[in-house]
């Protein structure tokens, strides 16, 4: 009996297939999350450096080290001094490159920060409010939102998200003063009560997760 092997696509091919079109630029993508993320970790580092610690080789890292000067998130400092041979150019986070919008509601306060790519605050607007109903919260964020980028020294174009962090139950606790409307915050979506002033994507948190992230 005649047998008939199945054909077997080079191996090129198979990789061609699996990395073409969108998947390509996925891969593009991630790697560029990596890279930013490891220049964001060091305070200053090479492509040579980069190239080790990711596994990328050195083509992909010059190309998205390129990209990151391009769009204002990564800078060239100056040579690094060695003993021979060219010296390696050494790269950091530009911190103004971009920046993401913390807002923190709490039962007797708000508070309204920017931080930048390093992780450093760069503004930070609170108001005690106690007991902040969902269009209390809106006014603050309506009037603290321009001061707060015009302290940070950065335009809206560079914000990239933001985070709200929130008390675990948030209008579900019997708590003293507590106004029979702060049920309001019960099933209500945050997101959807921000979106009209705060115009990008919107992160929520419980406030101990959020601390804890932030360290």
């Amino acid at each position: 009996m005649m047998t008939v092997e199945p054909v077997r696509e080079p191996r090129g091919a198979r990789l061609a297939v699996s990395l073409s079109g969108t998947n390509l630029a996925r891969a593009s993508d991630y790697n560029q999350r990596v890279v930013l993320q490891v220049i964001r970790n060091s305070e200053e580092t090479t492509r040579v450096d980069l190239c080790r610690t990711t596994g990328l080789t050195a083509p992909t890292i010059a190309n998205i080290t390129r990209r990151l000067m391009d769009a204002g998130l990564v800078k060239e400092i100056g040579r690094l001094q060695g003993p021979r041979g060219q010296p390696a150019i050494r790269l950091t986070i530009e911190p103004l490159g971009c920046v993401a919008i913390g807002l923190n509601i709490d039962r007797d306060h708000l508070t309204l920060v920017a931080l930048d790519l390093a992780g450093q605050v760069r503004a930070r607007i609170a108001n005690d409010i106690p007991f902040a109903l969902p269009a209390d919260v809106v006014a603050f964020v309506t009037a603290s939102l321009d001061p707060l980028l015009a302290e940070a020294k950065v335009g809206r174009d560079r914000v990239l998200g933001v985070g709200v962090a929130v008390p675990d139950d948030l209008g579900n606790i019997a708590l003293p003063g507590r106004p029979e409307r702060y049920s309001d915050w019960v099933n209500l979506s945050i997101p959807d009560l921000l979106s009209p002033v705060l115009p990008w994507p919107v992160l929520v948190d419980n406030d101990a997760a959020a601390a804890t992230a932030a360290r």
